[in-house]
């Protein structure tokens, strides 16, 4: 049985924690996974663009209808997917580039109704 998974196991610390995974991935395999870009986080902000705005058409088609539930579920789902990006750019981890990680911040928080320049504060101990 792992170590870690077992019940009587003492619990460990971030930093060893970190330490472990260092070990096991490895530090060049660690320094090309968080390798920052802007056009990975660009697909994958354009591709959340078309799904809002697939999802919120496929919403404002079925009014009116018992489709609606469905399309309100999804839609949803789509929207609350939103703050895994919002999360990462005000990180700054979304992109190489700081205003992408500003402009995605800021358009990622105004749809959730959750403003970047509060959340930073709140978030600030992580």
């Amino acid at each position: 049985m792992n170590e870690a998974a077992r019940p009587d196991a003492e619990p460990r610390t971030t930093i060893q924690a970190s330490r472990e995974v260092r070990r096991i991935v490895g530090t060049a395999n660690i320094a090309t996974l968080t390798r920052r870009s802007n056009a990975p986080g660009l697909v994958f902000a354009c591709a959340h663009a078309v799904l809002l705005g697939a999802t919120g058409y496929l919403l404002w088609s079925s009014l009116g209808t018992w489709w609606v539930i469905g399309a309100a579920f999804l839609h949803g789902t789509v929207i609350s997917h939103l703050f895994a990006p919002y999360h990462e750019a005000i990180h700054g981890t979304a992109f190489a580039s700081r205003p992408l990680n500003t402009a995605l911040a800021w358009v990622s928080g105004l749809i959730l109704m959750l403003p970047p320049t509060a959340f930073q504060y709140e978030h600030a101990d992580h």
